[in-house]
């Protein structure tokens, strides 16, 4: 199962919150990458990121990453790192004059 529901997840996030307060570590660190089901519609995928984003008070933006494009934000913040992502199709090449590119010619910067 790649996916599971907003309440199961909650579940899971305070039963770990609750570990690591009982677990009595002096430092630990944060990461936590949400997603939505990536077998999803890209449509319903980006409006997931975008809810998750703004839920976190982030805000989503689509980018280029080193293996693709992707819907996403992030926060670092005193060792807690949170992200929200998607992978996403790349967006039309645009020609010099601003149009969707249909050819070969050259593109906008």
């Amino acid at each position: 199962m790649y996916s599971t529901t907003p309440d199961a997840v909650a579940d899971e996030l305070v039963a770990l919150a609750e570990a690591v307060r009982a677990a009595g570590a002096s430092t630990v660190q944060l990461y936590v990458s949400f997603g939505p089901d990536m077998f999803a519609p890209e449509p319903d995928r980006i409006a997931d990121v975008d809810r998750l984003a703004e839920a976190f008070g982030l805000t989503a933006e689509t980018a280029k990453g080193s293996s693709g494009w992707y819907r996403g934000a992030k926060r670092d913040h005193d060792g807690i790192f949170v992200k929200v992502d998607t992978r996403v199709s790349a967006p039309a090449q645009r020609c010099a004059c601003g149009a969707v590119c249909e050819h070969s010619g050259a593109v906008a910067a």
